[in-house]
């Protein structure tokens, strides 16, 4: 079986993907129950639905990521498949672990939408909404679920304006819901404005995030040169949001800083256009709000926020692994044979064991040290292109920095609400600066994913059809990860206070511990309370 890096329209027929079956509300039918004939036993039937409760609760991780992209078209397509910028879109959600992805500009049909369940079925679901005046050329939004977080989503979507606005309601972890609306605004003021009425007027019931292309600005912060859109649409935008209560969560986390999601075609300008914008509780549980190169051919950045679900029990990041690349390189491998030398004299000429200097604390002590050298050695192996990417970003985040205390309505020159403003001669040779760092950025990433691309290409055609990791894992599922067991535990508080309750896994486990040992203690004070008991009165009985 190819992979979906490799080649498109070899792939089987999907006979399973779900179909449009009325306009508003498209369930996917991966969640319903019994027989398909209402026939059958009810215990059958039972067995049916607790086997489905018990998918429903694996829904996905505690902590995922969501993000919004403005794809710019559907692209170059190779016959009978996907085209190059889908291919690129199912690596973008893979390498990023993106769990939704809110994506505009989509220009997608239902031909397109099949093809796409066809090929990357195993890896992700589709659902869009199209322009219905004309489907494959102009607008269109979609959202991205990653099948390989969510194993067997749970959603429902509804289309509230064609091509411009589709609002999606998944089922996450511990039947915990999320409700977001994707949007593509319009670029004229006028056509905004109506555009942010209608969704003001309409019944769309709870919503915790909005996402997607804005095409205007509430902050004049936002652009580069600073200015003020037009107050119409903007208006028309806050009292949505503040019906819907929710509110920018890049610019609540980081109110003095400035970062641009869109180049325009001038070179100096800047806009942060695509925002995420979410409820109190969510952004409450919401963290590292930012914006990266998404290495795909369009004029947009990825902008994405990670949410987590703080009911779930805290698992943590599990053991570091050493990189499996450096048992080949020739510098760790002597690094680690000087060490493991080391460990073995150090062994060899321990005098008398003591609890301080023994073979376990050796053994401690050398797992340190090759912990630390090839963590070490990993950073040394950086690949270039990452550094001069890395060296890049530094250069931009330092001039956008330097920028930010400038970039101000007052600080440039001339303009009204809606007109671009000029910059100074010094201003505008540091836009230029920005504009090139940021174009070079954007090259290097489109090059990376592209040669990750080839190179999985490559291992694919020579380990297809051979007993290798690549192609077993082709067709393997990976199984899901349910959290099972105790997911919060009562614990006893400070003195004077109520008990407490903690879902941290690691405090749970010291909480169990520290009640097992005291059971065991008071269970060995009550045996030794007995014998006591029993010598004494043995005592009596020999003196009588």
């Amino acid at each position: 079986m190819p992979h979906p890096d490799e080649a498109p329209g070899t792939a089987e027929e999907d006979g399973g993907s779900p179909e449009a079956r009325a306009e508003g509300a498209i369930p996917t039918g991966r969640g319903e129950t019994g027989n398909e004939n209402g026939e059958g036993s009810r215990t059958g039937e039972e067995e049916t639905r607790n086997r489905e409760k018990r998918k429903q609760k694996r829904k996905a991780q505690v902590h995922i990521k969501i993000a919004t992209l403005n794809m710019k078209g559907w692209g170059t397509a190779a016959r009978d498949g996907p085209s190059e910028k889908w291919m690129r879109i199912n690596q973008v959600i893979k390498k990023r672990k993106i769990a939704i992805l809110a994506l505009q500009e989509t220009h997608l049909n239902q031909e397109r939408v099949d093809t796409l369940k066809r090929i990357f079925r195993q890896y992700m679901e589709v659902v869009h909404s199209a322009d219905s005046a004309n489907e494959t050329r102009a607008r269109g939004v979609a959202f991205v679920i990653n099948r390989r977080i969510f194993k067997e989503p749970q959603y429902t979507t509804s289309t509230l304006v064609d091509g411009r606005a589709l609002k999606l309601n998944i089922t996450w972890s511990n039947e915990r819901k999320l409700r977001l609306v994707n949007i593509y605004t319009p670029n004229d003021a006028k056509s905004s404005t109506e555009f942010w009425e209608e969704l003001h007027n309409q019944r769309v019931g709870k919503v915790d995030i909005l996402l997607g292309d804005f095409n205007l600005v509430e902050d004049p912060i936002d652009r580069y040169p600073a200015k003020d859109d037009r107050p119409e649409p903007v208006e028309a935008l806050k009292r949505l949001t503040n019906k819907w209560k929710i509110k920018d969560g890049w610019r609540g986390t980081h109110e003095n800083e400035v970062a641009y999601t869109y180049q325009h075609t001038n070179g100096t300008s800047q806009s942060r256009l695509d925002r995420i914008y979410a409820t109190r509780s969510t952004r409450k549980n919401a963290g590292d709000w930012n914006h990266e190169e998404p290495g795909i051919a369009t004029d947009h950045r990825l902008a994405y926020v990670e949410i987590a679900d703080r009911n779930e029990p805290y698992v943590g990041r599990g053991r570091w692994t050493m990189p499996t690349h450096l048992l080949r390189d020739d510098k760790m491998k002597q690094t680690m044979l000087k060490l493991a030398v080391q460990f073995t004299q150090e062994i060899e000429a321990q005098p008398a064991r003591t609890n301080e200097r023994n073979p376990q604390t050796a053994y401690e002590a050398f797992k340190r040290r090759l912990t630390t050298e090839a963590r070490n050695r990993a950073k040394e192996k950086v690949p270039r292109m990452q550094k001069r990417l890395e060296a890049l970003r530094k250069d931009r985040d330092a001039l956008l920095a330097k920028t930010a205390k400038a970039n101000t309505p007052e600080g440039t020159r001339g303009g009204e609400a809606g007109q671009a403003r000029t910059l100074a001669p010094d201003d505008e040779s540091v836009a230029r600066n920005i504009a090139i760092l940021q174009d070079r950025i954007t090259k290097l990433e489109e090059k990376h994913f592209e040669k990750a691309r080839r190179n999985t290409a490559m291992r694919c055609k020579v380990n297809n059809e051979t007993l290798s990791r690549e192609w077993i894992r082709a067709n393997y599922t990976p199984p899901d990860l349910e959290i099972s067991g105790i997911r919060e535990l009562r614990f006893a508080g400070q003195p004077g206070r109520d008990a407490q309750y903690t879902n941290n896994s690691k405090k749970m486990a010291e909480i169990v511990t520290l009640s097992s040992v005291t059971l065991k203690l008071s269970s060995l004070k009550t045996s030794m309370n007995r014998e006591l008991v029993s010598i004494q009165l043995l005592a009596l009985a020999c003196r009588r």
